[in-house]
């Protein structure tokens, strides 16, 4: 199987990138990252590509202030006065991150970001992002290349460490993941859960895994589904796609997109389809399905499902010729529809009944566990159409006679099935009418 060629290929071809600059631009999005914890005013160093030593550490925040922030920022007391213990317990939580630029002792070339941001789901935690600003510039035109204008977020992933940082976020969406996360499966299972719709939840959760993700990507180069999620209390269809940045770091870009329009129309058009294949095989008046869809629906069920025993059932009414010429055409409709719905309350979900015939009706009974629970049936849908009379007060008898033929016994093809249970129905009524034969 091809795959596509992981973003970094595309990015050297749509920048003009030498491969010594583009590797230069492929070193982690992140220079730092702490995770402050404001109950504790503990600090732990989730990512610190300066003192790898570092990572996973955890130290009491205003000591890490003192010396190691101080030390590297020197003399911007503006930024020092904004990661402050008092100044981070005063953000809003899930608000708009706070973005300084600024220069540290260990990268005198660079111009650096600081992002200060508090957790929504966690209001004890703030983040602290440092990261090149070069790199911020160069994320910014693959958001601005690859997104749609109608993107959501845009996402940068490590599966290697299980985080990820939400470089663009579309200002109008209502249900923004996390700015930051240091643990990705963690917050996509509170997301899924705090926005996506409850009966896609689970599928959800699975296809956005970083087991799934990069199972796939391995596989394919692309991962794509479609999910929806309650904005505002409306149903929106979104659209998320994953692709590898840098194959060889396992880092993954993440868009997703609102595709509620297309997905409306093109529910639309599935639903104008169905209702042309209903009316197709559907009958307009009793709207069980015709002569044209009970064969074809019998023939797939009995061609599918070959070890399952089957009944076929064939209903002629008797006398109804009689209604019609006393009462009319339009009565006699009413009572065709009386006939449909009486056999419909004796069915199972998993039968098919159809009317073939002007009053010649069908069931095909699905996984029938003997012949006496189709004789059962069969006895009920007689009474019932016996009753029919009465209830539009016509001095009229009606009756049936009802054929049966099983599947395989009498027969594995629809053909094979219609033929014994036509002849044995036309020998009830031989017999007297209003009687039942099976074998």
């Amino acid at each position: 199987m091809l795959q596509e060629p992981d973003i970094s290929e595309k990015l050297k071809r749509d920048f003009k990138l030498s491969d010594a600059a583009f590797s230069q631009m492929l070193q982690n999005l992140c220079i730092a990252l702490f995770a402050v914890d404001l109950k504790t005013l503990t600090l732990r160093v989730v990512s610190n590509d300066t003192y790898v030593y570092d990572i996973g550490k955890t130290y009491d925040y205003r000591e890490y202030y003192a010396t190691n922030f101080k030390g590297e920022l020197e003399d911007r007391y503006d930024i020092l006065a904004e990661i402050t213990p008092e100044k981070l317990s005063a953000i809003e939580p899930g608000g708009v991150p706070k973005v300084m630029s600024c220069e540290l002792k260990a990268y005198p070339e660079s111009i650096v970001k600081l992002t200060i941001y508090r957790c929504p789901e966690r209001q004890d935690l703030v983040y602290l992002v440092f990261s090149r600003e070069h790199k911020a510039s160069l994320l910014s035109a693959i958001a601005a290349r690859f997104i749609y204008s109608n993107s959501d977020y845009f996402i940068y992933l490590d599966a290697r460490r299980n985080t990820y940082v939400s470089f663009a976020i579309n200002a109008d969406s209502t249900t923004p993941p996390p700015v930051i996360s240091n643990d990705y499966d963690r917050d996509i299972e509170l997301y899924a859960n705090a926005y996506v719709a409850p009966e896609e939840r689970e599928n959800t959760i699975y296809e956005m895994s970083l087991a799934r993700v990069t199972e796939v990507l391995d596989e394919k180069g692309v991962h794509v589904f479609y999910t929806t999620v309650i904005e505002n209390g409306e149903r929106r269809r979104k659209r998320l796609e994953y692709r590898f940045y840098n194959k060889a770091e396992r880092m993954i870009l993440l868009y997703r997109s609102d595709v509620t329009d297309i997905y409306n129309e093109n529910h639309r058009y599935a639903e104008e389809l169905q209702a042309a294949v209903d009316r197709a095989y559907r009958d307009p008046l009793t709207r069980l399905f015709n002569y044209q869809g009970m064969g074809e629906l019998c023939r797939e069920r009995l061609e599918v499902q070959k070890l399952y025993s089957k009944a076929l059932l064939f209903i002629d009414l008797d006398n109804f010729k009689n209604i019609n010429d006393t009462f009319g055409h339009l009565k006699g409709d009413a009572v065709l529809e009386e006939v449909a719905k009486a056999i419909s309350s004796c069915t199972r979900e998993s039968d098919i009944a159809g009317r073939i015939g002007g009053d010649e009706f069908e069931i095909l009974l699905d996984n029938v566990t003997s012949h006496q629970e189709a004789m059962q049936i069969a006895r009920r849908i007689l009474r019932k159409i016996e009753e029919i009379p009465q209830k539009h007060s016509l001095d009229v008898p009606l009756s049936c006679s009802i054929g049966i033929a099983f599947a395989p016994l009498d027969g594995r093809t629809y053909e094979e099935l219609v033929k014994v249970c036509d002849e044995r129905a036309y020998e009830a009524k031989h017999q007297g009418k209003h009687g039942i034969i099976a074998l």
